[in-house]
This record gives structure tokens, sequence and C-alpha cells, in this order.
């Protein structure tokens, strides 16, 4: 979630690999970037990444705000991209999920540096809307420091 966290559990749909960078360094907590990039065939990761319009050129985008999800159900072959940054209210030790149709990798960065993030979380394959205990989910843990502001993608 971008907006502070309430529990150590973390759950996000649908994000995939880092590339260039466009979440306003400004974004308010509770909001993530979401951009859809239609017409991405296959179930890789790469599929997105190799495609000519990604990252510059997303089909559409929109702002989410509260819980972090992607629509669901919103379309056949396509991808996307979500970042934003977490507010940790929390320090200790945070799980993260990410479950997606098809592959899926949620990166975090130990600060609010895009350049700093690594992989996290995976799908790898398909598991259903917030399916976490589906074999192709794999959570990740990260220490996070109460106060602190951590990007995501």
């Amino acid at each position: 979630m971008v907006k502070d966290f309430t529990t150590k559990a973390v759950t996000v749909l649908a994000v995939v690999a880092i590339a260039s960078l466009s979440v306003p360094a400004s974004a308010a907590m509770g909001e993530a970037w979401v951009e859809f990039y239609d017409g991405i065939g296959g179930g890789n990761i790469a599929d997105l990444t190799g495609n000519a319009a990604y990252p510059d050129s997303p089909s559409a985008a929109q702002l989410i705000t509260g819980v972090l999800e992607s629509p669901t159900n919103r379309a056949d072959s396509y991808g996307l991209r979500c970042q934003g940054y977490l507010h940790a209210t929390e320090t200790g030790e945070h799980t993260f999920f990410i479950a997606t149709d098809d592959a899926g990798e949620f990166w975090l960065s130990p600060d609010d540096n895009p350049a700093s993030a690594v992989l996290v979380a995976v799908t790898n394959g398909w598991a259903g809307s917030r399916d976490w205990t589906n074999g192709n989910v794999v959570p990740g843990t990260a220490t996070l420091t109460s106060g602190h502001r951590y990007y995501f993608l």
C-alpha cells in the first residue's frame, strides 16, 4: 500500500518490473500511479518490458488511492506498471505479496530512491485476485523504519 501501514502484511496486486520512473517525488500518502499497456501477449515480464510501448507510451493511466489494487477483469492481453511510495508507521519486518494474472514482480527500495529498488516478491505464473496461498505467489520481506518513505514498483 502507498498509505500508512496498519498491519505488517501489505497486499499489492499486479506490479511489474522496474524501468523508467515517472511517479512524482511529491506523491501523497495513499496514492500510487498505474500505467496500462494494451495488446501485450504472453505471460512473462519480458513480454511487457520488451514491448515498444513500454515504458514511455502507456495505453491508459490512473491514480490509485486507498487499497493498492489494479482493476480486476479489465481486459485480456495487457500489462501494467504500478509505482509509488510506502510510508511506514511501524518499525520491523514487513511481508509483501503480489498476486497477478500471469507473472508479476514487486520491487522495493530501502529508501525513497527509485534507483535502489530490489526485487522483493513475485508471482511465477497465474494467481487470482488476493490468492495469497497460490503456489505461484512467492512473498518476500523487508525491514522498514517508522516515519520513513520507501519507493516501490
